[in-house]
């Protein structure tokens, strides 16, 4: 079970606009990543869970970038690393240890 204030903690410092969250969220909601994202050159995993709100983000990296590595994890909300650990965790290790997840 995740710990329930630290999920408060984000999810309140994103919607009520307090820095770093907020900044960082915003950042992720209406910068345009696509030249940076064209630069890339090492082997990138993108990960995402379908019910956060940058879900359609990163399926625009996807579209972008087919040579970036994707995995999604179906629902979630904003703080799936939180609310799902295991699942994310192994998503990452999969990428860093056999090439990624398919």
């Amino acid at each position: 079970e995740p710990d329930a204030a630290l999920v408060t903690r984000y999810v309140v410092d994103k919607f009520q606009g307090y820095a770093p969250s907020w900044t960082a969220f915003h950042a992720s909601l209406t910068l345009d990543t696509r030249a940076a994202l064209k630069k890339v050159k090492h082997e990138t995993l993108l990960l995402s869970n379908t019910g956060d709100l940058i879900f359609e983000k990163c399926r625009e990296a996807e579209l972008l970038r087919g040579d970036m590595r994707a995995h999604r994890i179906e629902g979630g909300y904003v703080d799936i690393v939180d609310q799902r650990p295991d699942e994310w965790v192994a998503a990452v290790a999969s990428f860093l240890c056999q090439g990624g997840p398919s």
